[in-house]
C-alpha cells in the first residue's frame, strides 16, 4: 500500500462509528462475512481467518487495532480482502460507503496512545469529513505483535460471533464452504475493477474506471454534506411532488450532482416509494451525474467474460446495455455500461432518499 496522493482512489468503508478508507488498488474484491476459524499466534486484532481459493485469509478488525473492543458480527457485515505483500489479508467492515479520489496528500494523524507502528499516519478529505487511510503498518498479523495473550484466539472469536444466532451462523458457514470452493485463477490476464450495485431489487455490475466513483444520496436542492452509508436515521416521507427538490448526493469537489432513476430502462418495475441509499457517480465531461441504487453491495477486480453465458431471458431484456459478465460473490452478473444508461434515463425527482 503507498503513501496517499492526489491521483489514488480509494474505497471508503464503516467500521463501528468511524469510516476509514483503504487504496482501491490494493483491494483485491469484497465478500459477504464468512465463518471464521480461531487463528494462533496472532494479535488481538486478528479476528479469525477463513478458506478463499486455497489460501488462508485472516479477518483484521481496524477498530480492535485502534483500541476498540471486539466488535459484534451480524450476517449483514463484509470482509474486504487486500492484497498484502501477495497474501490476502480481510478487514471486517460494516458497509462500503463511497470510492473517491484523494484531494490532496493527507495530513499526519496526530499523536495517540498506543503502539506507532498501528496508528495510520494519513488521512483524506471528504465531503463530510475525514477518513484514516488503513496501510499495511496497521494490519501486522505476526506472532510478535501480540500484546495481550490473557484472552485466547477461539475465546476472542466468541466474542466476535456473540450477536450471532443459529441462523446466521448457518449463513456464514455456508459462506466459508462456498468461499473455500472457488477456484484459484493463476492467470496473469488484467483484471479490471467493478462495482456490484443493486437497483430495484436486481444486481448489475457496473464498470469502476477512473471516471466513476460513489456516494451516499440524501433528499433537498441546498447545499451541505451526505451522510455516512453506515449512519442511520428516520424513514424519510415520499418525495414531494414538487421537482425543485431533487433528490441529490454530495461530493468530494462540492458538486450536487442530479440523480436518474435508471429503473425504467434496465426494465424494473417501478415502485413509487423506492427509497434509494447509494448512487454511483458519473464524470462526463467535467459534469457529475449520478444513478439511484439500493446499495453498492461488492467492489472487486474481476476478468469480463462473454455475455453469452448469461440466462437468454436477461439478455434479451438487457439486449442494448450489456456488455459481458462477471462472476459475482454468488453467480455471474450482467455487466451494464452507467455511462450509456445515462443516454436515457431520467432524473430520480420522484425518489426518496433510503435510510
Amino acid at each position: 500500500m503507498s503513501t496517499p496522493n492526489a491521483s489514488e482512489r480509494f474505497l471508503v468503508f464503516a467500521a463501528g462509528e468511524h469510516r476509514y478508507a483503504l487504496s482501491a488498488d490494493c483491494v483485491r474484491e469484497t465478500l459477504s462475512l464468512p465463518r471464521l476459524t480461531a487463528l494462533d499466534d496472532t494479535p488481538p486484532w486478528v479476528l479469525g481467518a477463513f478458506d478463499l481459493r486455497g489460501e488462508l485469509a485472516p479477518l483484521v478488525s481496524i477498530e480492535v487495532c485502534l483500541g476498540a473492543p471486539t466488535p459484534s458480527a451480524t450476517a449483514a457485515d463484509l470482509a474486504i480482502v487486500a492484497d498484502m505483500g501477495g497474501h490476502p489479508v480481510a478487514l471486517h467492515a460494516h458497509a462500503l460507503c463511497g470510492l473517491c479520489r484523494a484531494v490532496r496528500m493527507a495530513t499526519p494523524a496526530a499523536d495517540a496512545d498506543g503502539p506507532e507502528i498501528r496508528r495510520p499516519r494519513w488521512h483524506i478529505a471528504l465531503a463530510d469529513g475525514t477518513a484514516p487511510v488503513v496501510t499495511e503498518s496497521c494490519l501486522r498479523v505476526g506472532a510478535h505483535e501480540i500484546l495481550d495473550t490473557r484472552v485466547t484466539p477461539e475465546a476472542r472469536l466468541a466474542a466476535f460471533e456473540r450477536s450471532l444466532g443459529a441462523d446466521g451462523r448457518d449463513l456464514l458457514d455456508e459462506r466459508a464452504h462456498r468461499f473455500g470452493e472457488l477456484t484459484a485463477d493463476h492467470s496473469r490476464k488484467p483484471r479490471w475493477p467493478f462495482l456490484q450495485v443493486l437497483i430495484g431489487g436486481e444486481r448489475f455490475a457496473f464498470s469502476a474506471s477512473d471516471s466513476v466513483a460513489f456516494s451516499s444520496i440524501r433528499a433537498g436542492s441546498g447545499s451541505g454534506s451526505a451522510a455516512s452509508a453506515a449512519q442511520s436515521a428516520p424513514a424519510p416521507a415520499a418525495a414531494p411532488a414538487d421537482t425543485r427538490d431533487r433528490l441529490r448526493c454530495t461530493v468530494q469537489s462540492g458538486q450536487l450532482p442530479p440523480v436518474f432513476d435508471v429503473r425504467p430502462t434496465l426494465g424494473i418495475t417501478r415502485h413509487a416509494q423506492w427509497r434509494p441509499r447509494q448512487a454511483v457517480l458519473i464524470d462526463l465531461a467535467g459534469e457529475q451525474r449520478a444513478i439511484a441504487v439500493d446499495a453498492i453491495e461488492h467492489f472487486l477486480h474481476a476478468r469480463p467474460r462473454d455475455a453469452s453465458l448469461l440466462p437468454a431471458s436477461l439478455r434479451a431484456r438487457l439486449l442494448h446495455w450489456i456488455t459481458g459478465a462477471i462472476q459475482g460473490e454468488d453467480r455471474l452478473l450482467p455487466i451494464v455500461d452507467p455511462v450509456e444508461l445515462l443516454s436515457e434515463a431520467e432524473p430520480g425527482n420522484d425518489l426518496a432518499p433510503g435510510h
